[in-house]
């Protein structure tokens, strides 16, 4: 074996042991208080969802009930719809052309395919192996 390997693996006892030694230190010390951070945010996080799905039961039995009026509500809705519509093709306009995205409509001639001496061509076509003689018209 190398030196490059022997050097290698006394690297790694160096820095390894003593860091694996503190990382178990202090997972034991911070595990408890890691664990009640996940369970608080747990108990947040399933409280926030019921308080919303109770604020979306209220306004539906409202709207039932004829204490809300419902039109108004969707026009709101409608137009925040239309506004993210309208923010996000903007974004993505404004994320093409900043690259430098160009797009060219062409229908005829086909690109690469410009033939500008129509007149002087001498080029024969051929259909079925059978020679037939180039007449185009030279363009005006």
């Amino acid at each position: 074996m190398s030196a490059e390997f022997w050097l290698g693996v006394v690297i790694t006892l160096i820095v390894g042991i003593p860091g694996a030694y503190l990382i178990g230190i202090f997972a034991n010390i911070h595990a408890r208080k890691f664990d009640q951070f996940l369970e608080r945010r747990k108990l947040l996080k399933w409280h926030k969802t019921k308080l919303q799905a109770l604020m979306v039961f209220n306004r539906v039995k409202a709207f039932r009930e004829g204490r809300r009026d419902k039109y108004p509500y969707y026009m709101i809705l409608a137009s925040a719809s239309v506004s993210c519509a309208v923010v996000a093709s903007t974004v993505i306009m404004v994320a093409l052309f900043s690259v430098n995205f160009t797009f060219e409509f062409r229908m005829w001639p086909a690109p690469d395919l410009d033939d500008t001496q129509l007149g002087e061509s001498s080029l024969s076509l051929e259909l079925h192996r059978a020679q037939i003689p180039d007449r185009r018209v030279p363009s005006l």
